[in-house]
């Protein structure tokens, strides 16, 4: 009974820790590709403010 006990605390804790880990590296990502996204898109969003004048120029 109590041989059983240790491998479970151990093992909530080694899940815990991971979970964090796991929890923590996937912020860092989702934050890197929000803040990539958003400027991609204010780039595309300013490329495309550019060329449409040019057009109606052209036209």
């Amino acid at each position: 009974c109590h041989g059983d006990i240790a491998p479970i605390q151990r093992r909530h804790r080694s899940d815990a820790t991971e979970t964090s880990l796991r929890y923590n590296g996937d912020i860092a990502p989702i934050q890197r590709r929000h803040r990539s996204d958003t400027t991609e898109t204010s780039l595309r969003y300013n490329g495309d403010i550019a060329q449409m004048p040019r057009r109606h120029r052209s036209d």
